[in-house]
């Protein structure tokens, strides 16, 4: 398959991947961990490691960048017997996702087609709800059994002189007793046009839907052991319990990273046992790193490191990554390193906006 031009730029960046090493030797020890449950060596109970990594920084300091190079990582590991689905929420910004269903159909619509048979109970299931949605809704309109409306409640409460207070008191116990009263003579007239499962289906959809997409992803990792990445991860984060819940649901052979600005290492902790958590803020670049980043870029001219140059830089940047890219960016491009501190500072913030 003939490679577009973010593709290049993407490999282009992972060889000048630099920093991170505790992060990347933990994710490499974890892959192989995971590698070895699935071909046997070791039980699930033999061994505990790493299954969630919970990365959290401010923008700009390569949150994105990073599960790039962890993505490689699965490759290089064994790029035939890992399967890597990856979804950065940014894509959805403009049209935000509204419910952990949205979620579940984004994250199986990323798995390679190779999976179909594992994907069936979830679709079944969807099929199931649409059929459950049009049933519902024909039954509504054929159902005549009369419901309390507000005006019935107002007018009984005039009738027996309830004023003031009371008469609010009144509509809001009555008008809810009549609700609750009518929706369970409806749920018995539906319950006879469905199937227990459709029925179940009815009155929690959220439920069965998890459940079928947790039968997934397990049923994708006993074929090939998972790595499912979420980028950007504060778009989203507002369902983060039922990701948690997703999690406690899921097979050991799958491990979850979660990229974004909001440390979530709390709630987590207070639910998987310390040795399942791999939890890091991601910090400003050291002048180590800033060298090491100028030395593998891909300078287009002649461009001499100094002591002196790497020092500016530093300054300039404060070690956050992306303003080490504007940066070397802007001396690429031929700009004197005494106008590139206005520059840096708009570029970075037009990156940020972008995140």
């Amino acid at each position: 398959m003939k490679k577009t031009k973010a593709d290049l730029k993407r490999i282009a960046e992972q060889r000048g991947f630099v920093g991170r090493r505790a992060e990347q030797m933990a994710f490499r020890t974890a892959l192989l961990n995971l590698l070895d449950i699935h071909r046997g060596s070791h039980s699930e109970d033999e061994l505990l490691f790493k299954q969630i990594f919970l990365l959290h920084g401010v923008g700009g300091m390569g949150k994105t960048t990073l599960l790039n190079r962890l993505e490689e990582i699965c490759k290089e590991v064994a790029e035939n017997e890992i399967t890597v689905v990856k979804v950065d929420w940014e894509e959805f910004k403009r049209s935000p996702v509204g419910s952990t269903t949205e979620i579940m159909e984004i994250v199986l619509g990323r798995v390679p087609s190779e999976f179909t048979n594992e994907l069936r109970k979830f679709k079944d299931i969807r099929e199931q709800r649409n059929k459950v949605r049009i049933t519902t809704e024909t039954a509504r309109k054929e159902y005549t059994e009369p419901v309390a409306t507000f005006a019935e409640v107002v007018s009984t409460l005039t009738a027996t002189g309830s004023l003031g207070k009371k008469i609010i008191e009144e509509t809001v116990h009555l008008g809810a007793k009549g609700l609750s009263e009518a929706m369970d003579k409806f749920d018995d007239y539906l319950q006879l046009r469905l199937t227990a499962q459709e029925f179940a289906l009815y009155k929690n959809p959220q439920l069965e839907m998890s459940r079928a997409f947790v039968d997934s992803i397990n049923s994708i990792s006993e074929r090939k052991p998972l790595v499912l990445m979420f980028d950007t991860y504060e778009l989203i984060d507002r369902y983060d319990s039922w990701v948690r819940e997703v999690i406690k649901r899921s097979s050991p052979k799958i491990l979850f990273l979660i990229a974004g600005r909001h440390d979530h290492k709390k709630s987590y902790s207070d639910i998987f046992p310390e040795e399942l958590i791999y939890a890091t803020q991601l910090e400003s670049f050291s002048k180590h790193d800033i060298k090491d980043y100028l030395d593998s870029y891909h300078w287009e001219q002649k461009t001499i490191v100094t002591d002196e140059l790497l020092d500016t830089i530093d300054h300039i940047s404060r070690g956050v990554p992306l303003a080490v890219k504007a940066i070397a960016e802007a001396i690429n491009r031929g700009k004197e390193i005494d106008t590139i501190f206005v520059t840096t500072q708009r570029e970075t913030s037009n990156g940020l906006s972008k995140r």
